[in-house]
């Protein structure tokens, strides 16, 4: 299991640069699972696509890459940007399927695409993940002061127990019984004040939290036991977890730029 794949899966996204390469002004996400086959699928639909920040040239190499299905996508704008050929771990290239990826063009001008990604051997990959996120928080935090890692809402007991629960190998993902669930070790004081803030209506209006909110409609349950939080969100092939990310991109020049490349226009 290559260092690459668990730089992948704790959120090290491999970048194609430091800017963005592509920008939309809507995405909607939508996660189902296939038991039989043992696979889940990525249903991305993304409007109002645009250079991003790293310029026409960049923008036009990536979007030619989806469209000639290579295993490429993002998942809510950058930094999360996945060219998975760059990853360098032929396991995971060889469970990934890009089974479409349609551009069109709408009045505006707009352009947009629908793509479906799946991922085979759903079991494996989730065994490997656990492995590699465990290595990762290993070789991150194992020899750290913890005490002085502690920063903002994050304490120095759950930096011990996120500690030992990747000793003794995690699980941070299951996918079973119907139920896609994310495993966390925290202390009270930190799921504490997650409640409180969940809570807190105020709070959860606030525009960046739109994506929590739509999150939080979805759950199936939330178990806190022995310092270990659990959250689950019901995944099925009729059942999907969904998000939706809209950008301002008002102010952007030359938003047309993009769009008479591939229009031909």
């Amino acid at each position: 299991m290559k260092t690459p794949f668990g730089r992948l899966l704790v959120g090290l996204a491999l970048l194609t640069s430091s800017c963005s390469t592509v920008d939309f002004e809507q995405q909607e996400l939508k996660l189902t699972h296939d038991q039989k086959a043992d696979s889940v699928s990525l249903d991305i639909s993304y409007r109002g696509l645009i250079a991003g920040s790293s310029g026409l040239d960049d923008a036009c190499a990536w979007m030619q890459g989806m469209v000639d299905k290579r295993p490429r996508f993002i998942v809510l704008g950058w930094p999360f940007e996945f060219d998975l050929e760059q990853i360098a771990d032929e396991w995971l290239l060889g469970q990934v399927d890009v089974l479409r990826a349609e551009l069109s063009f709408e009045s505006g001008p707009s352009m947009r695409m629908e793509q479906r990604v799946r991922l085979k051997s759903v079991q494996e990959a989730i065994v490997r993940a656990n492995f590699a996120i465990s290595a990762e928080l290993v070789k991150e935090y194992g020899e750290a002061d913890l005490e002085r890692e502690a920063k903002g809402w994050m304490d120095a007991k759950t930096l011990k127990l996120i500690l030992a629960h990747a000793r003794r190998g995690g699980p941070w993902i299951s996918l079973e019984g119907g139920s896609l669930s994310i495993h966390f070790p925290c202390s009270q004081g930190v799921f504490h004040a997650a409640i409180m803030t969940i809570a807190d209506p105020p709070k959860m209006e606030d525009e960046e939290r739109a994506l929590l909110r739509q999150a939080l409609g979805q759950l199936g349950g939330v178990s806190y036991a022995k310092e270990l939080l659990v959250v689950s969100f019901p995944i099925s092939e009729d059942v999907g977890l969904q998000l939706t990310v809209v950008n301002d991109l008002s102010t952007r020049k030359n938003k047309d730029a993009l769009i008479h490349e591939f229009s031909g226009k």
